[in-house]
């Protein structure tokens, strides 16, 4: 299961109550993020510019999902798996 057929199926687990456990790989910048911002992990084996950093690996538990429209468009078209929506 890809793209718009797993985002419907992971929304509509959601909805239906029950919590999903996931993780992704991310860099530095997630530790950053504020309440609303869109987190685009790094591609999966990248190292930073500086050649130090690998991205680590980051379990989460998702309890709730909302159709939220990114100011960077389509983010699924654009060949990433998935965002990340952080809310207060």
């Amino acid at each position: 299961m890809k793209g718009l057929e797993a985002v419907r199926y992971m929304s509509s687990t959601l909805a239906d109550g029950y919590p999903l456990i996931t993780g992704f790989e991310c860099g530095k910048k997630a530790a950053l993020l504020k309440a609303g911002e869109i987190y685009v992990p790094p591609a999966p084996n990248s190292i930073s510019k500086d050649g130090k950093r690998k991205p680590v690996g980051h379990a989460i538990v998702l309890v709730g999902a909302q159709k939220v429209k990114s100011s960077a468009g389509d983010v699924m078209k654009k060949g990433m798996g998935f965002e990340v929506v952080l809310e207060q």
